[in-house]
């Protein structure tokens, strides 16, 4: 028991059971002094539930730690006026939020064991330098080391509402849990949703403070956390106020996402019916994969958002889907929309067509003429037109049919350059439509103005010149995706040449900025293309000014140099995605 709680055993017998002392202290059960592991823990998924039910056990000991505490440093005044705010909205919510998550057998955040919050500070909306949190969530004794993390397996692999089903007396634990996330998620409206995504203003912000107030004890609420956890922690390291992790899997922020994974998990046991919450929450876990490194999986919480498309809406099975998703609420079609995104994105990551193609040909069809102004559309969200981003999957497609073709020794040049050239007719041709998303006019939710969180009303939109410039940059890397599977990705093929010097012309014009976060994949893509050194160190050099708390733009970076090095090591032709795949990158250029 000891060994799997990574603690020395005192080795001590004690008197019940031929237990040790620790056990007994502990009140959990001794599993035996044997020093070869019993066989059932050869099984992964029964040694996993077990500790899943052991961490249970041990909550009321870290609970008489946590009491022992001293008291924890308030938050500012932002924090305290938010607190006002979403505790008001809270205790409307809370109680019966609980019992229905009770009705249906559903382990809550506080019902199953927890994963340390090694740095997890009373979060200020401003950022103020505020100590850490000791280790309160340490097992059993005072010794140095760490018990792993929660781990959570794939959807229905274990059994955790069985599981978690007799620790619901711990729901004591939920006062102190509600607080740190509100502090979580003032410095998420506040610093981290700004970077998400520029264009979208009050959209985002809005959708997520609802669903957080509808479900505040839901996956969402933790993914949220895990976020801010993950920006804060990266900001006082890249500050010197802190030392990175030792073991990020013991991070707060990692906590966070588990506690959000779990849930999702129950949901599919219980209901087998996501929520949009739990939509929005799991697109969230995808950006926190991004922003972390890679240090999750995103396919498997990707999938849940897909599963919400194809279970909560009718759009696959409608005549008209663009009509169908006009009629949404703001909140149904964004999710639809960043799912449609990422799974064009993804596609080119992980060599595949979109999934979706077929849906989004018929979304953005070959006329605007039955756009409303209330939908929301892509460049709305991350600048980039959807004329331009239906291309972009085209290419995508194109060159899954290409690689496929070129396996069976059936590839005919001939019908790669005519449908090729069909791409590209439609993508100049939507050089011609209008840039849509105009000054963002939709007001900020009221608890968000009750908190008087200025900053997160006041974000820096970008002007229009400055999305035209964007959308003109997302059109030319389109192209120059396509040139690369036309005529392979060699830089000295003249179209691919023309295409990175556009796209460096247009990066010309706009000065480094958080706006580039929303280009990583035309610079990752442009400067991939290149052999002229000055050209690398300015793509470089864009992806280096956005380095520092997010990970993504790091990986990308990196991504771009390995390809660099292979071709100049080996003269040969580097495809940039099967480079992605060479390095072992879960990246998505997002």
């Amino acid at each position: 028991t000891c060994r799997l709680r990574k603690k020395k055993c005192d080795e001590t017998h004690g008197s019940e059971n031929d237990s040790c002392q620790t056990c007994v202290r502990l009140k959990i059960e001794c599993l035996g002094w044997n020093p070869k592991r019993p066989e059932w823990m050869k099984d992964k998924k029964a040694l996993e539930a077990y500790k899943t039910g052991l961490r249970g056990a041990l909550l009321p000991v870290n609970l008489r730690k946590l009491s022992a505490l001293q008291e924890r440093p308030s938050p500012g005044a932002s924090a305290r006026t938010f607190q006002d705010a979403f505790l008001l909205d809270l205790a409307k919510t809370n109680s019966d939020h609980l019992a229905s998550q009770q009705s249906f057998g559903i382990a809550t955040a506080g019902d199953h064991g927890k994963s340390p919050l090694s740095e997890s500070p009373r979060i200020s909306s401003r950022l103020s330098p505020i100590d850490t949190f000791p280790n309160i969530f340490a097992y059993g004794s005072s010794q140095s080391s760490a018990p792993d993390p929660v781990k959570v397996p794939e959807f229905g692999s274990v059994d955790f509402v069985q599981s978690g089903a007799g620790l619901r007396e711990t729901f004591h634990a939920a006062a102190w849990h509600s607080s740190l996330q509100e502090d979580h998620c003032i410095y998420y409206f506040e610093h981290v949703r700004p970077v998400q995504f520029i264009f979208a203003g009050n959209d985002v912000a809005n959708v997520t403070c609802s669903l957080i107030l509808q479900e505040p004890r839901g996956a969402l609420t933790n993914a949220v956390c895990a976020l801010a956890s993950l920006h804060y922690k990266r900001t006082r390291v890249l500050r010197g106020l802190e030392a990175p992790d030792t073991d990020p899997g013991l991070s707060a922020s990692k906590y966070f996402h588990d506690e959000a994974y779990f849930q999702l998990h129950c949901v599919k046991q219980a209901r087998d019916a996501y929520s949009a919450n739990d939509a929005v929450a799991a697109l969230q876990l995808v950006w926190y994969s991004q922003l972390s490194g890679g240090a999750t999986d995103w396919q498997r919480v990707f999938a849940v958002a897909c599963e919400w498309v194809a279970q909560q809406t009718d759009l696959l099975n409608s005549d008209n889907p663009k009509l169908v998703l006009q009629g949404f609420s703001v909140e149904g079609q964004l999710i639809v929309k960043l799912t449609l995104w990422l799974d064009i994105f993804s596609s080119f990551t992980v060599m595949r067509p979109p999934i979706y193609m077929a849906l989004y040909k018929r979304l953005v069809g070959p006329t605007n003429s039955q756009l409303k102004t209330s939908e929301l559309r892509m460049e709305s969200l991350i600048g980039c037109p959807e004329e331009v981003l239906l291309g972009i999957a085209e290419v995508s497609a194109l060159a899954h049919w290409k690689a496929a073709e070129k396996d069976n020794g059936t590839l005919s040049n001939h019908e790669l350059i005519r449908r090729g050239d069909e791409i590209e007719h439609r993508l100049r041709k939507s050089a011609e439509l209008p840039v849509w998303g105009e000054a963002d006019r939709t007001p900020l939710h009221p608890t968000l103005v009750q908190a008087g969180l200025d900053r997160v009303d006041a974000l820096p939109f970008p002007r229009p010149e400055v999305r035209l410039l964007v959308a003109k940059i997302f059109l030319e890397a389109a192209l120059l995706y396509l040139h690369t599977v036309v005529s392979d990705s060699n830089p000295g093929v003249p179209e691919i040449s023309t295409s990175v010097g556009i796209v460096v012309q247009y990066l010309g014009q706009l000065p480094p900025s958080e706006v580039d976060r929303a280009l990583v994949f035309p610079i990752c893509l442009a400067g991939c293309m290149t052999d002229d050194l000055v050209r690398r160190d300015f793509f470089k050099g864009r992806l280096q000014a956005l380095d520092g708390n997010l990970e993504n733009s790091t990986r990308t970076r990196l991504l771009m140099e390995a390809v660099w090095q292979r071709r100049d090591e080996s003269g040969a032709t580097v495809d940039w995605r099967d480079t992605i795949q060479v390095q072992g990158l879960t990246l998505l250029l997002v």
